[in-house]
């Protein structure tokens, strides 16, 4: 095919987008999976939630698809063109919310069947925080993948480049970033990072958990809320050093720390 609507009208005749790549001879199809992280967004350290932002890629193999690569290495579906084919029904397993951003789902299809699904989103996903050595606490964000309707007997999931039923692969690769509160893995700010993907078989369905590690910088917190807050209450028993007869003093000092916590509320 010279173009994808060409490669539409000449391989998907008799193609059943509802079943399954594999399916005739009973293999289970083996699904990659990885997400591409760009920004870690933001930590609700209340609500337990971590805002992400990244491309969600997937690589999977359909002989069904295979082409002719005369004219054509790769083509790049979109749109209407990529609800004609079989994808699998991934979800993520701990997500809050998702939103799609600007870059468009896209599939490229390889000469020997092999595709890859890219979509760009920022993901909000649930996340436990230990704050038992706050200031110096680390915790680590887990992206939990899974398949909505198919048990291991019809997929796998594995990180890129893993072994099925293993922990391996990368699961995580993550572009070069900075973040002002949040400490990631040593060489993000110049060359990024990346994890092992994390799988768990529940029952019979894997679960892929993408972990990204990071720890507080300690730095802000400190100056900012502990060593003011040590210094207000220092400031506020200095009066029991006063002479009980000097009241005006004692109520000043009580009130200072109280005025100043008010101004830096609402400044």
């Amino acid at each position: 095919p010279r173009s994808t609507s060409e490669f539409m009208a000449q391989t998907l005749v008799g193609y059943d987008k509802t079943q399954r790549p594999t399916c005739a001879d009973r293999r289970a199809t083996v699904v990659e999976s990885q997400l591409r992280l760009t920004q870690v967004n933001d930590v609700d350290q209340k609500l337990g939630i971590i805002t992400v932002s990244g491309y969600l890629k997937m690589w999977w193999r359909d002989s069904r698809l295979a082409f002719n690569a005369t004219c054509a290495k790769e083509l790049v579906l979109t749109g209407d063109h990529i609800q004609g084919i079989w994808t699998p029904d991934i979800y993520i397993d701990n997500l809050v919310k998702q939103t799609t951003e600007g870059f468009p789902e896209s599939i490229t299809v390889y000469p020997d069947g092999s595709l890859n699904h890219v979509a760009q989103m920022k993901l909000e996903v649930k996340s436990t925080l230990d704050l038992r050595r706050l200031p110096y606490d680390k915790h680590e964000a887990t992206i939990v993948l899974a398949s909505y309707s198919q048990d291991i007997n019809n997929i796998r999931l594995v990180a890129r480049g893993g072994t099925v039923g293993m922990s391996s692969g990368v699961g995580i690769s993550a572009l070069r970033m900075a973040n002002n509160v949040w400490q990631l893995p040593d060489g993000v700010e110049t060359k990024g990072f990346e994890t092992e993907g994390r799988l768990k078989v529940e029952g019979d369905w894997d679960y892929l958990h993408l972990v990204i590690p990071y720890a507080r910088k300690p730095t802000f917190l400190v100056n900012q809320v502990i060593v003011p807050a040590i210094l207000f209450l220092l400031v506020a028993y200095i009066q029991f050093w006063v002479d009980p007869s000097v009241a005006p003093a004692r109520a000043a000092l009580a009130i200072i720390p109280v005025l100043i916590m008010r101004t830096l509320s609402n400044s």
